[in-house]
């Protein structure tokens, strides 16, 4: 047995470098990345074009998905920021000042009035001036103002207050203020004063307006923004014509198609470059993964073959249906294929690999990634170990099932409506992903196991069928081996099932383990029914040799029959490198002694390299010497049984098998309960039976029938 130990302390980076392969699965790495890498690019990045604006379109340009029309919404949203009025905070104090002003030029009037008259016009347009720049009254205008009456002069102050009071209320903003002041100079004309008076009023209260309405730009930047978020994104819907073939370029269309990545330009390269990083990136997770816990298909280049074709294959698919809709991708297809090809456990983590690419394809939107893993998901947990068709149709309908609840789900977290067509699309297109993945996975799975050498529960199922040609020729041309194939394939399936390995090929292989006896079947004890034994007027070491080559015979069979590899190795390893011991006793008690050679009474093998080989081994040779007993009771049978364990045991036969102590314990149990039931003493029923021949025929009378009064156990 292998001791699980030693490479299990090996950081996982050395078991890669350490295997003689190792720069072979960095080729199928690379190889397959390179394959994910251009089909990414031809979903994510699609032909580019090289237009400049003016000229004429090549031909009809449609959107690959769709995305923000940026230019036409930046130009509504510029329209709606452009509509919204400035913000203005009225200055309420500023009202206040300017009719204190007007108290102060009036309170300059009348303390001109108490100055000598020759120069008091001359001295006040003086003061106005220094004052008030603004104030530019003529002295003819100021000698009139000055030789009005005290009440005048007091009407006139409380007019001219109450006109610039009246204006400043309404508030004046600065690109206003000479509208305002042409209307306080209109209104002081309309006075009950005289000309001079009233003119000097309204210069008086056009002077001292000011605006009283300050631009809040802080609000106003506010309100723009408000407005330009309020604008609904324009859309280029995917398939939505963007040129029109022969039609001149414009700026915006250019723009649309920067937008899509359809242009030659940094940002197509920067998107090539992102795109191979991923397909890289996915590889090499897949890579890490299997290196650290699924170390069996790691070492296995069929195997890694096999995963990787597969992915690319469902990307590969996904690519084209993408194209119809992100929820068509059939991720499911792929995770049933591996789950049913090669394990659960891979298939599931595959589910999560095979999103980021669905991901890529659809702009790296979050329900089509989500559809895509839980799809996957349904499909692995439901399809679990295929041995119907009906299984995989099962299993189809259950990811059918879950695409609508996750997109149902997505819809309502998102608040989109389930009434609209879209969504009724949507949906519907996650149950055909389903439906399409089941019909797919079932095209598939034959041309999958043909190709890789892989076996399935379906296909072992179809192997097992009694009216398979090979077991038909064993039945007909070999019976006794049939029936002893039989027997060995009863014992094999419960110890593997006991241990925990595949039942059902250790099963199918003790069917087909010893075919080679096809070809000489009255040389194998199994087909003699007591008849002559040809080994008696041959040599033993001719007959050691006819015995061995039944396993060569039976390999050739196979291959003729075309039987899966799988099943091919139990046929070569179900003897290992034993020996064919009686014949070689028999020779040397011939006195062949110096010309024998033991190598010629060996099986060429090899050991077993699974546990169900292993169990057809050591089923085989249990159900051969129990069969040999005279007395076949429970102690002696259990006893045979811990012989020929400990005998392959001994011989290295099950080195190189995944078997423990306790699970050759558990099988060594399985075979003695198995067998002692098998080959238990029986009655001697001789007797009774010429008793009921001759009772048959009248020679003897029928046995009395008990007293009516007797009981039964009484």
């Amino acid at each position: 047995m292998k001791n699980r130990q030693a490479t299990a302390k090996a950081p996982f980076w050395r078991r890669i470098l350490s295997s003689a392969a190792w720069h072979n699965r960095i080729a199928m790495a690379v190889l397959f990345a390179v394959v994910l890498a251009v089909e990414l690019v031809v979903a994510v990045t699609p032909t580019r074009v090289d237009v400049v604006a003016g000229q004429l379109a090549p031909r009809t340009i449609r959107a690959p998905r769709e995305i923000v029309d940026r230019v036409a919404t930046e130009a509504l949203q510029q329209q709606a920021a452009d509509a919204v009025k400035p913000v203005f905070d009225k200055d309420t104090a500023a009202v206040d000042r300017s009719v204190q002003q007007v108290d102060q030029i009036f309170n300059l009037v009348r303390a001109a009035q108490k100055s000598p008259r020759t120069t008091a016009a001359a001295n006040l347009h003086a003061e106005l001036l220094a004052s008030w720049p603004g104030l530019d009254i003529p002295e003819s205008v100021l000698v009139r103002v000055l030789a009005a009456s005290t009440t005048a002069l007091d009407g006139l102050e409380g007019d001219c207050q109450q006109i610039v009071r009246s204006a400043m209320d309404a508030g004046i903003q600065q690109e206003s203020l000479a509208t305002f002041q042409s209307a306080v100079i209109a209104q002081a004309g309309k006075l009950d004063y005289n000309h001079d008076l009233q003119y000097f009023a309204g210069q008086v209260a056009a002077t001292v307006l000011v605006p009283n309405m300050i631009y809040n730009d802080a609000a106003t930047q506010a309100r723009k923004q408000e407005a330009r978020e309020a604008v609904p994104p324009v859309r280029v819907l995917k398939g939505q014509v963007v040129i029109e073939q022969g039609t001149p370029v414009t700026e915006h269309q250019l723009a649309v198609l920067q937008d899509l990545g359809l242009l030659r330009s940094a940002t197509y390269y920067r998107s090539v470059a992102g795109t191979v990083v991923l397909a890289f990136l996915i590889v090499a997770a897949a890579a890490l993964y299997l290196s650290r816990f699924e170390t069996a298909i790691f070492q296995s280049r069929r195997r890694l073959a096999l995963l990787g074709t597969v992915s690319v294959f469902t990307v590969l698919v996904g690519v084209v249906l993408a194209r119809v809709s992100g929820y068509l991708v059939p991720v499911a297809m792929g995770t049933m294929l591996v789950a049913t090809l090669l394990s659960l456990r891979v298939a599931a983590f595959t589910a999560f690999l095979l999103a980021l690419p669905v991901g890529a394809m659809m702009n790296f939107e979050f329900a089509p990634v989500l559809v895509a893993v839980m799809g996957g998901l349904a499909g692995v947990f439901s399809i679990g170990r295929v041995g119907r068709r009906s299984d995989i149709s099962r299993a189809g309908l259950v990811v059918a099932f879950a695409n609508v609840a996750v997109i149902t789900t997505v819809y309502l977290v998102t608040g989109v409506p389930l009434g609209t067509a879209a969504s009724a699309m949507d949906l519907m297109w996650g149950f055909v992903n389903g439906v399409m993945s089941a019909v797919l996975t079932f095209g598939l799975l034959p041309y999958f196991e043909n190709v890789f050498g892989v076996v399935t529960a379906m296909r072992l199922m179809e192997l097992a069928n009694p009216n398979q040609p090979l077991l038909r020729r064993l039945l007909l041309e070999a019976p006794g081996t049939y029936h002893h194939s039989i027997m060995v394939a009863n014992l094999a399936e419960a110890a593997v099932e006991a241990t925990g390995g595949d039942s059902l090929l250790a099963r199918v292989g003790a069917y087909y383990h010893d075919v080679g006896k096809i070809k000489r079947p009255m040389y194998f004890v199994d087909n003699q029914f007591g008849g002559i034994n040809p080994h008696d007027d041959i040599s033993p070491v001719l007959s050691a040799l006819i015995i061995t080559s039944h396993v060569r015979d039976g390999v050739e069979l196979a291959k003729e029959y075309k039987l899966p590899e799988p099943v091919i190795d139990f046929i070569q390893q179900h003897h290992g490198t034993t020996m064919a011991g009686y014949f070689f006793k028999k020779a040397e008690s011939m006195g062949m002694g110096p010309n024998l050679h033991p190598e010629d009474f060996h099986y060429v093998g090899p050991i077993p390299q699974t546990r169900e080989v292993a169990a057809v081994m050591l089923a085989d040779a249990c159900e051969a010497v129990v069969r040999s007993l005279k007395d076949p009771t429970p102690a002696k049978v259990e006893a045979a049984v811990q012989k020929v364990i400990q005998e392959r045991l001994l011989e290295g036969q099950l080195d190189q098998c995944d078997l423990t102590l306790r699970e050759l314990h558990i099988m060594a149990e399985t075979f003695s309960r198995m067998l002692a039931g098998m080959f238990h003493a029986r009655v001697d029923y001789q007797e009774s039976l010429r008793a009921l021949t001759e009772r048959a025929h009248g020679a003897l009378p029928e046995p009395p029938a008990p007293p009516a009064a007797e009981k039964p156990g009484g």
